[in-house]
């Protein structure tokens, strides 16, 4: 189980950045209105990690063998 909610984690931390880099790229090419929801996309995947491990950015989640914490139901 702690090797599917790693793998889950780490794409969420993948979509994360890709979108934290989508967003400037699209503003910087003159198409500020998708960089909004850009962004706001990007919260609610940041809200999915707060869901999960009680904290935003910089969560220490992953340990050897697991995870730190079971998710809640």
């Amino acid at each position: 189980m702690a090797s599917y909610i790693r793998a889950i984690m780490l794409e969420l931390s993948c979509i994360a950045s890709h979108l934290l880099w989508l967003g400037p790229f699209m503003a910087d090419i003159g198409a500020r209105t998708p960089s909004f929801y850009i962004f706001r996309e990007r919260e609610l995947v940041y809200d999915l990690f707060e869901a999960a491990t009680s904290m935003r950015m910089m969560h220490n989640y992953f340990c050897i063998g697991g995870v730190a914490v079971d998710l809640a139901y």
